[in-house]
């Protein structure tokens, strides 16, 4: 009989005991749950303002890019029209042979060579000096709105990476939400865990990221100050000086890329 009772009590205890321990795995697994969901909001709430930034500064650039491309389309028809009239142009690149002018399209690539021998021969010299000093400003606005596009293109290139990085650090968060679960017991004997270190990464790259905006930011407006400074009718020398800024700018921006030092 007494063996009977004190079974009893033995199950009772077991049951007791085994309620408490799924009560207490229930609570640490909704724990782990909240702390992944935490670390994921955490990361979007960062990230977000970045990638929108990102994402318009994209925009911006190409919009100007485009403008600059319509710009060229339009010196270059500007050019053609100033040369139409001193003589039929060759497609041909002729060694040896005077040139009087080569006109490029960068867009297109199309070329032509006006040649001094196929010249008007009706042209007086002053009109053909007057042509050529029009049409090589013209070539040297083209350049200029080369280096433009070039600068434009610079920050896409960088703003789409940074892109790509932000889109990395979420697949990632999504495969730390999986390992959390499992390693819950490890990391009381192991300090920092590695989700926490890859929080703490995450945290800072995308700091490093909106550092790097920033400056890139700082960059544009220089560009946009110039580009008003210099907004000027077509003139040598200022789209010559206002060349070389850009490059000073895109090569700064270049130092500042954080893949050369990876």
């Amino acid at each position: 009989m007494m063996g009977v009772i004190w079974g009893t009590i033995f199950g009772i205890v077991a049951l007791i005991v085994l309620g408490i321990w799924l009560t207490r795995k229930q609570e640490d697994g909704l724990i782990e749950e909240e702390q992944a969901v935490g670390e994921k909001e955490a990361l979007k709430a960062l990230s977000m303002p970045v990638e929108q930034k990102l994402r318009n500064a994209i925009y911006e650039c190409e919009r100007n890019e485009n403008l600059c491309k319509r710009e060229i389309n339009e010196v270059c028809q500007n050019q053609l029209e100033v040369l139409k009239e001193i003589g039929a142009p060759s497609y041909m690149d002729i060694k040896n042979k005077p040139l009087f002018f080569k006109y490029h399209h960068p867009l297109t690539g199309e070329v032509r060579y006006y040649y001094e021998r196929d010249l008007n021969k009706d042209m007086s010299q002053e009109v053909l000096e007057r042509t050529m000093v029009v049409a090589r400003n013209h070539a040297q606005h083209i350049e200029l709105m080369e280096s433009k596009i070039s600068f434009f293109q610079k920050l896409i290139a960088s703003h789409r990476e940074n892109l790509e990085r932000i889109d990395g650090l979420t697949g990632q968060n999504k495969h730390i939400q999986k390992l959390n679960h499992y390693q819950a017991k490890l990391d009381e004997l192991t300090g920092k865990t590695d989700i926490e270190r890859n929080a703490i990464y995450n945290e800072y790259l995308l700091k490093e990221i909106h550092e790097e905006l920033t400056f890139q930011e700082e960059c544009f407006k220089q560009y946009q100050a110039l580009d008003l400074e210099y907004n000027k009718p077509i003139d040598q020398a200022l789209d010559n000086s206002f060349k070389i800024k850009i490059k000073d700018i895109i090569n700064r921006l270049e130092e500042q890329d954080p893949s050369k030092d990876s």
